[in-house]
């Protein structure tokens, strides 16, 4: 008896160990890790790029690895070229500074040797890969990072011109699976706008000043042309002020002046005219003007007055243009000179006028 129940033990116990010999080992999914999704917007139903992170422990070494990318509630428009998924492979465990090695994906989305295939659903993309796959030249390395792109930011296989649209306003989960023999799951909210709109008011702006509101020419007589200055009694050609002008209207501004020429009661000396005109000194009459700009952009001086041959002055006989400014400007300074001459036969008498500047901006 006791024989028997040893044989009996001993012939279960084989039989055990021959089944578990006999019967196909079960493999368990990993989950990745270091899942990230990141997308052009998260506003609902739009339109968007993502690009996809994950580290597989598992790898992908065999031509039978899929995987699997479902979208919940997004939305994959049909035909999806496979142009607008682009897949690499890194070469480390850490996503953010992995380098990444591009996968081709065949053209017709089927699987061959070097090519991966895609094939797709309203909600799911399916990636297989290449029949001779190795998991360091057109696979994946176990425990290294792969990058998914896809949108427009594909750009492997040529210019992705395909995106999937986002979902309703919510957590959405991005869910991975295949037969690669890894799992994981993303989330990402998805808002009913993801957009802050903001506004801003720039005020119009123009700039204008002059230094000095009164000069004088002294004693004019046919010995020496004078120019007007603060002190007066000057001979020698200087400056009598200047003028500041700017501003940010598009279409600049104009400068112009208005004012008689020198006047004594009746009796007035002739102005030079709207043609720059040389200094004849002692022999005619002549008040006139010029004017010279340095700074800001765009800037023209009317010929009248821009002094390349002499004086000029148009302004007895309506706004007469100084400069203008082609568009928005930094501030430009004008300096300002007079200039009077007389004749033999010029009346006596203390002549005076009064000229008016104006800026108008063109916005």
């Amino acid at each position: 008896m006791k024989l028997k129940s040893y044989v009996h033990k001993i012939t279960s116990v084989a039989l055990v160990t021959l089944l578990a010999l006999l019967m196909p080992m079960s493999t368990f999914a990993e989950p990745l890790t270091s899942i990230s999704t990141e997308l052009s917007t998260l506003k609902a139903a739009t339109s968007a790029n993502q690009t996809i992170q994950f580290v597989t422990p598992s790898g992908v070494s065999a031509s039978t690895d899929t995987i699997i990318i479902t979208f919940a509630d997004f939305t994959i428009p049909s035909p999806f070229a496979t142009t607008s998924v682009d897949i690499a492979a890194g070469d480390s465990g850490t996503c953010s500074s992995a380098s990444y090695t591009d996968r081709t994906i065949a053209d017709d989305g089927t699987a061959a040797a070097g090519v991966w295939g895609m094939a797709t659903t309203t909600t799911t993309i399916t990636l297989t890969p290449p029949t001779d796959v190795l998991s360091t030249t057109t696979g994946a390395t176990s425990t290294y990072c792969m990058q998914i792109e896809i949108g427009t930011n594909a750009t492997h296989g040529g210019t992705g011109t395909a995106q999937i649209t986002n979902a309703a306003a919510g957590d959405k989960t991005i869910a991975f699976t295949g037969d690669f023999g890894d799992t994981g799951t993303s989330t990402v909210k998805i808002l009913t706008d993801d957009q802050v709109q903001l506004s801003a008011e720039v005020p119009q702006t123009i700039t204008f000043s002059i230094s000095e509101t009164s000069a004088s020419f002294g004693n004019l007589n046919t010995s020496a042309t004078r120019y007007a200055t603060t002190t007066g009694d000057n001979t020698s050609e200087s400056a009598a002020h200047n003028i500041l002008a700017g501003t940010n209207a598009t279409g600049g501004y104009t400068l112009t002046v208005t004012g008689n020429t020198l006047e004594s009661g009746g009796n007035s000396i002739t102005v030079i005219g709207a043609s720059d005109t040389a200094l004849n000194t002692g022999s005619v009459e002549q008040f006139g003007m010029k004017a010279s700009a340095s700074g800001g952009s765009g800037i023209t001086v009317d010929p009248t007055y821009e002094g390349s041959v002499g004086y000029g002055y148009d302004g007895d006989s309506g706004a007469s243009t100084v400069a203008t400014a082609g568009g928005l400007t930094d501030t430009t300074t004008y300096t300002i000179t007079y200039v009077a001459n007389i004749a033999a036969d010029t009346h006596a008498g203390t002549y005076t006028t009064a000229l008016t500047y104006v800026v108008t901006a063109n916005y």
